[in-house]
């Protein structure tokens, strides 16, 4: 298996994979708040790579499975996601002397948002270990997408609107969802 477990980006402090809401117990004994990440087995994933099989033609995030967290193909939500065109926008290429500008197409995803590739694996993840509910926080897209994800893997969602001037669009789509969005009032200090 490619994934090793959770790793500290403060301390390096290494953890089985699992949950771990409050980031590293190590750093947070000497007072300190750190976040963990995904530790992956590199050599491991470089002495299986085959370029044959990364070639093959496939749909979205999960033809990568081999080096996403959740292998169980019962476990992977998708909703179509990825595959986006590589669009040259003439006008822009003629304006800046670039005549081989492309741009992704993000557009084209379930939810209009590149976030569609991470939740489709988040959620895979949150539904794989069991949760029933998720939250997340956002000033728009990136709740949609939760919510998204979140209704296809069976999971509430609760969606926390960081200023209140957040698109009525964006909380519509977030209840067409099923999930239930919350707006602050005011927009946080930063």
């Amino acid at each position: 298996m490619s994934v090793l477990g959770l790793i500290c980006t403060q301390c390096a402090a290494q953890y089985p994979l699992g949950p771990m809401f409050y980031g590293c117990p190590a750093c947070q004994e000497t007072g300190v708040t750190s976040a963990l990440t995904v530790a992956y087995d590199y050599e491991a994933i470089a002495a299986d790579f085959d370029v044959e099989t990364w070639a093959k033609p496939g749909h979205g995030i999960w033809r990568f499975a081999e080096v996403l967290p959740v292998k169980d193909p019962d476990q992977q939500i998708s909703l179509g996601e990825g595959n986006t065109a590589l669009v040259r926008p003439r006008v822009v290429c003629e304006t800046i002397g670039f005549q081989n500008l492309y741009i992704k197409n993000e557009t084209t995803n379930p939810s209009w948002a590149f976030k569609d590739r991470f939740h489709a694996a988040s959620l895979s993840v949150a539904r794989s270990m069991g949760f029933t509910q998720v939250t997340s926080s956002t000033t728009g897209n990136h709740g949609v997408s939760t919510a998204a994800y979140a209704a296809a893997a069976g999971i509430d969602t609760c969606v926390i609107l960081c200023h209140s001037e957040s698109s009525e669009l964006q909380r519509n789509m977030i209840r067409m969802y099923g999930g239930h969005p919350f707006v602050l009032e005011n927009r946080f200090p930063y």
